[in-house]
């Protein structure tokens, strides 16, 4: 396996080439300029190869950075929003990577690694990085409702929507903090999405803010 220093060797020239691409106006959007789609696309596979060589195929990391790949490529050509989302996502993995989480990323995630995760999307949106900063707290989110939904013994975890209702009907969380959740989820499903128009930096901060109590009520689950 290779080490820290290794992958980040390679990581930090992936994430600086990931910048250089011409851009052009579209209708309504703003897409990768034609000259690049081809380089844009090599880029785009390099990365995932990059990350399956370190990374399990079912983790997280791995199968939202192939979500967020093949959504790039729409009608018109690759779109800088679905881009920036993409890249916002890779350099979550680079200071993953760098902060030592890679082992957790690679193995089961615990509450205290969570709250790590969530400590690097703390630190954008403090910088007004309204992009990575959603991108990381959403994934917590989701991971943190999975984890509680698993616990309770909520029967499909697969849907975010439907594990808070079952966690709802089952007493862990009252209607008023199931109201928040569904909140939290319509910003999660945003920056996945990568609408970045549909809430600003101000309600990435009720989501992390939202996400640190749930990883308190996790980690005191037995």
């Amino acid at each position: 396996m290779k080490t820290k220093g290794e992958l980040l060797a390679e990581l930090d020239p992936i994430l600086a080439e990931g910048e250089t691409f011409s851009y052009q106006q579209g209708i309504g959007y703003v897409f990768i300029a034609p000259k690049d789609n081809a380089k844009c696309q090599y880029w785009l596979s390099r990365t995932i190869a990059f990350l399956e060589s370190f990374l399990p195929a079912s983790s997280y990391q791995l199968t939202e950075a192939s979500r967020l790949a093949k959504g790039s490529h729409r009608q018109g050509g690759y779109l800088k929003d679905d881009l920036d989302a993409f890249r916002g996502h890779l350099r979550f993995v680079r200071d993953a990577v760098d902060s030592g989480l890679l082992r957790s990323m690679q193995h089961e995630v615990t509450a205290a690694d969570f709250s790590d995760f969530l400590s690097h999307a703390r630190h954008y949106h403090s910088e007004g990085k309204k992009m990575e900063a959603s991108v990381i707290a959403a994934a917590v989110f989701e991971n943190a409702i999975k984890r509680l939904g698993e616990i309770h013994g909520v029967d499909d975890t697969t849907k975010l929507d439907s594990t808070i209702n079952a966690l709802k009907s089952g007493g862990v969380f009252n209607s008023t903090e199931a109201k928040r959740l569904r909140y939290f989820a319509g910003i999660r499903n945003a920056a996945l999405h990568a609408s970045w128009n549909e809430f600003d930096v101000g309600a990435v901060g009720d989501l992390i803010d939202g996400v640190e109590r749930l990883l308190s009520d996790l980690a005191k689950t037995p």
